[in-house]
């Protein structure tokens, strides 16, 4: 059985919790603090050596929620660790904005989007989560964004997997487990959806656990945790650019 079935099967299974997820949810948003976007420059050129143009794009980790300024969060990290892994000057802008899901973000980012960019970094999942996305909606999106991604003149998009929720002690269970199964599930739709594109993959979380290094709110990352993420896509992410 596929990845995507076995989680579709989880989540039809959990639906009839959903009355009571939404309870929950309402609950949990009223007690977990809103934390700002991180303040300061959203592009930059760290390193040294060939160039490489870098773009983060995506949701509230992409905006660097969690920590106070830009140089702590993904975009700014990420840079540094390519610059280092790949002997580079990287020049890197981050597109991020707290709260949108993977299609309202390819019509609200795309046109802020410095282009043509060598590799562009993809963070979508947890809103879409959050929101019950339909899995053809967020289809559809992923493709779309790619394609669109693609005519601008981008090498690669690399899309982080959604972190397994279900690991996220601030969020009280059922939520945190059927939040776990939905982030599975599109995890395993956009897996399904890279392979049909030659300029396209994603990111796993593989040796490095999202929910061990987090902010005050306990969602988002912290400083240590994006850095460790940071060095994680830099190291998955070198295969692809040649």
């Amino acid at each position: 059985m596929s990845p995507a079935r076995t989680a579709r099967l989880w989540w039809w299974a959990s639906t009839p919790l959903l009355p009571t997820l939404a309870i929950q949810g309402t609950l949990v948003r009223r007690r977990v603090p809103l934390l700002p976007e991180a303040a300061g420059a959203r592009s930059g050129i760290t390193g040294a050596g060939r160039s490489l143009s870098l773009a983060v794009i995506g949701e509230s980790t992409a905006a660097g929620v969690g920590v106070d300024a830009q140089e702590d969060a993904l975009g700014a990290k990420l840079a540094g660790a390519l610059a280092e892994l790949r002997a580079a000057e990287v020049r890197w802008q981050v597109v991020g904005r707290t709260g949108l899901t993977i299609a309202k973000a390819r019509r609200e980012l795309l046109p802020e989007l410095k282009g043509p960019v060598d590799l562009v970094v993809a963070v979508f999942g947890v809103n879409d989560a959050l929101k019950l996305t339909s899995e053809r909606t967020w289809r559809r999106a992923a493709s779309a964004l790619v394609d669109d991604l693609v005519a601008r003149g981008t090498r690669h998009v690399l899309f982080t997997a959604a972190p397994p929720l279900d690991t996220f002690r601030m969020l009280p269970n059922p939520l945190r487990t059927v939040l776990g199964v939905r982030t599975r599930l599109l995890n395993a739709l956009l897996a399904e959806v890279v392979r049909d594109h030659a300029h396209a993959s994603t990111a796993s979380f593989e040796g490095v656990d999202p929910a061990a290094h987090l902010s005050q709110d306990g969602f988002h990352p912290s400083a240590v945790g994006y850095e460790k993420w940071a060095r994680l896509l830099a190291a998955q992410v070198t295969r692809y650019l040649k």
